[in-house]
């Protein structure tokens, strides 16, 4: 089995499921804790999924395009009830 993301037009990517031991699962954390403290993080775009980041996305840089689907949606659910 391989996981897979499908990015659309700009292409995907592919990879062969791995393991890492303790020794490595360590270094990597050292590794990301010391990463350059200059990295700015976005707490409105912890999102649980991918799903739940590309929504928080989207309402951060495209606020009044979100606002307008989800009027037309509520919309459109009031009219069908």
């Amino acid at each position: 089995m391989a996981g897979s993301f499908d990015s659309g037009m700009s292409g995907g990517c592919q990879w062969s499921p791995f393991n890492i031991d303790f020794d490595e699962y360590e270094e990597l954390v050292l590794e990301l804790v010391s990463l350059n403290n200059n990295l700015v993080t976005d707490e409105m775009l912890d999102g649980r999924n991918y799903q739940e980041w590309f929504l928080q996305a989207l309402e951060k840089h495209y606020p009044d395009q979100v606002r307008a689907i989800l009027l037309i949606q509520s919309y459109n659910n009031s009219t069908m009830a």
